[in-house]
């Protein structure tokens, strides 16, 4: 993706080492998940935020400083064109983070038949009452 955008081979490098370490995080954090929930509306939301914010204004910098660059040469289409793929940077980036995302759906699925096995345990966890506990719920 970075390679299309033409970005700086400092920004690139730079780029590479916040994905590495953001996937590297995002391993970690799919080992330590308890339930599918860790990844599904908000929590999935503020995950895909939390990545966007990082490497964002990192792209965004470089297009704007090849914008300048480009303006400052005379050339104010090439700026304009960079000022654009600036613009929609993040309205590009979600729904390609999102989609690469998915990729990583197997290891998250994963976590199901653990967490169906728990549920089906705690069925026989009652309280002093007789009741059961509901430690843990399931969506089907």
């Amino acid at each position: 993706e970075s390679a299309n955008l033409h970005l700086s081979e400092a920004t690139r490098a730079d780029l590479q080492q916040r994905l590495a370490a953001d996937a590297s995080a995002l391993k970690q954090r799919i080992d330590r998940s308890n339930s599918t929930h860790d990844w599904q509306g908000q929590a999935f939301e503020q995950y895909a935020n939390q990545m966007i914010g990082d490497i964002a204004p990192l792209v965004a910098g470089d297009l704007g400083q090849q914008a300048l660059q480009a303006a400052m040469s005379g050339d104010l289409q090439q700026a304009a064109e960079l000022r654009d793929q600036a613009t929609d940077l993040i309205s590009q980036l979600r729904p390609r983070l999102v989609q690469r995302m998915q990729a990583l759906r197997p290891q998250v699925q994963a976590l199901c038949p653990a967490v169906h096995q728990l549920y089906e345990l705690q069925s026989d966890v009652r309280d002093a009452d007789g009741r059961p506990l509901n430690l843990l719920s399931v969506d089907s």
